[in-house]
């Protein structure tokens, strides 16, 4: 994003979200990603990570094993977005935007 992008999404009022974790999925091993993504579940307060939907992603065929994990560990699912992955919201920046971009 580029703060021509930026002021357009303001200006129409969008929401962005980002996240804060992106544990490989299309990378081998294809369950590697769950160790990583788990990783980050117990690293972070609250977590929204990427996963791919793509034939070459490990996601499809270990989210199963992920989810089973989640719930071993009593981790609730929500759907929230932590604070720090709200770029924009109803076309205001956001201190998330400010700390992961640098705007001029």
């Amino acid at each position: 994003m580029n703060r021509t992008a930026i002021d357009y999404l303001c200006a129409n009022a969008f929401t962005v979200i980002g996240w804060n974790s992106v544990p490989g999925d299309t990378d081998a091993p294809p369950d590697a990603w769950v160790d990583r993504a788990l990783a980050d579940v117990e690293r972070q307060r609250s977590t929204l990570l990427v996963l791919h939907d793509v034939p070459r992603s490990g996601a499809a065929e270990n989210l199963s094993r992920f989810l089973d994990e989640l719930e071993r560990r009593d981790v609730e699912i929500v759907q929230e977005f932590p604070e720090e992955c709200v770029l924009v919201e109803s076309g205001r920046e956001t201190a998330a935007l400010h700390k992961v971009m640098s705007l001029t």
